[in-house]
């Protein structure tokens, strides 16, 4: 597993996250509609809205993953975030040298494939 690269803007972002307020905050109708329609558009099993603190990535909404959060070492999202605003995709993540052994793929709940666009 090759850990996401912690970018030079690191800094500024957590400051701009940290500002909003929006960590640890509760569930909102809104957020949980966008991750049920994305998994439908998209035809997958887990969609997220996560946010991704310092040590961990924490999920504002989700469908399909009864996981609130997960270390940000082990996330994906950790490396969608240095994509810049770029959609940061894995198409196999099984296949894929920074993931084969992640033990979201590896184990539950078996990623396997992908897709994620910064916010």
């Amino acid at each position: 597993m090759i850990k996401a690269p912690i970018g030079e803007n690191e800094a500024a972002r957590l400051d701009h996250l940290f500002k909003l307020n929006i960590l640890d905050t509760p569930a909102e109708d809104a957020y949980d509609n966008l991750v049920k329609l994305a998994a439908s558009i998209a035809g997958c099993p887990i969609s997220l809205i996560s946010i991704v603190g310092v040590e961990r990535q924490w999920f504002k909404s989700s469908f399909g993953l009864d996981a609130s959060e997960t270390a940000r070492d082990i996330s994906f999202c950790g490396h969608a975030i240095e994509a810049g605003n770029e959609i940061f995709e894995v198409q196999d993540a099984t296949k894929d040298l920074r993931f084969f052994d992640n033990p979201l793929v590896s184990g539950s709940p078996n990623i396997s494939s992908y897709a994620g666009q910064p916010l």
